[in-house]
């Protein structure tokens, strides 16, 4: 919380409540993010026509969003209960389903970062932050036009920096981040030597690999993969991590309090199906509180607006600018 807000014991024991992991309600959101995957897939099958196939892809783009928010939640340690288990699903949630993540090449590396863009958050130190300055996105306000034009040009940005794109990286047990250190491609065949977490996940996502792509061999399901799985990661996914990028703060708003450099927007219905339905949009919530699980954000919400005076969530991305 940081001290920005100031709040009543019963809105403290309020919000107490409903922080942690729920490992229950967790474990069924996975469940139906990708039950909700098989059903657009079958919509598309079961209807041939190019619409059925446009908003097939388009809804599973949103469902691969979701499972970055579960990841997310997951690196915070409010997914399931133990410290072990949130990193075995969100491995399973990023790296390995995903084969390539367009935001981070490595589970381990993003948790690394995220952590210090909580406990840095706007300063030199946070990665996210120094990150816009490089690129100039502190500079620039992003109107509805730039913002489309940024989340169209997020796939084939996507698609670059699998073989020419540079990740950060912080070292075990470390405080300090180093820009654009490594390829994508090339941690899978770089051994870290001084970095035996890093070094258990880049095997277990070439033995995955491997197997994954020898069974698409032998099952024949390179057609459906491509066009349902491959394809939205491209286009549509990338499209959706880019705004959520450059919307859920106020990058131009040079301050480290998190009521001002934070936005928070609980989109309209059509929005909320189409972007993500577990609640990422809600960050000043999040940052606030980050031990507070993303589907109960929407309450964690309404407390704060209620007890410590803050604004309301905008109620849209592109018409409640």
């Amino acid at each position: 919380m940081k001290g920005e807000v100031l709040l009543s014991g019963p809105t403290r024991r309020a919000i107490q409540e409903i922080s942690g992991p729920r490992p229950l309600i967790g474990l069924a959101y996975c469940f139906r993010t990708f039950a909700l995957i098989g059903a657009a897939i079958g919509l598309a099958l079961r209807f041939p026509h190019s619409i059925a196939f446009v908003f097939s892809i388009v809804f599973i783009g949103a469902r691969q969003h979701s499972l970055y928010v579960l990841n997310h939640d997951a690196s915070h340690g409010v997914l399931l209960a133990s410290k072990r288990m949130n990193k075995i699903l969100a491995t399973l949630l990023s790296n390995l389903t995903f084969f390539h993540h367009p935001e981070a090449y490595s589970y381990v590396q993003w948790r690394r970062v995220h952590r210090l863009h909580h406990a840095y958050l706007f300063t030199s130190r946070d990665p996210n932050y120094v990150e816009r300055k490089l690129n100039g996105e502190t500079r620039v306000r992003f109107g509805r036009g730039r913002l489309l034009f940024e989340m169209l040009k997020a796939g084939p940005q996507a698609i670059k920096s699998f073989f020419v794109g540079r990740q950060d990286y912080v070292p075990p047990g470390g405080m300090t981040c180093e820009k654009r250190r490594f390829n994508h491609l090339a941690t899978l065949t770089f051994r870290f030597k001084g970095d035996p977490e890093m070094e258990l996940e880049r095997r277990i996502k070439i033995g995955f690999f491997v197997a994954a792509l020898l069974a698409l061999h032998f099952t024949g399901l390179w057609r459906p993969f491509v066009l349902f799985w491959i394809l939205p990661m491209y286009t549509v996914y990338p499209g959706l991590l880019r705004l959520m990028d450059l919307t859920e703060h106020q990058w131009q708003v040079e301050s480290t309090r998190i009521i001002e450099n934070a936005a928070s927007t609980r989109p309209n219905l059509l929005e909320h199906w189409l972007i993500s339905d577990l609640n990422r949009s809600l960050h000043r919530e999040h940052h606030l509180f980050p031990m507070v699980p993303g589907f109960r954000l929407p309450r964690l919400s309404e407390l704060l607006v209620a007890a410590s005076h803050l604004d309301r969530p905008r109620s849209s991305f592109l018409f409640d600018p």
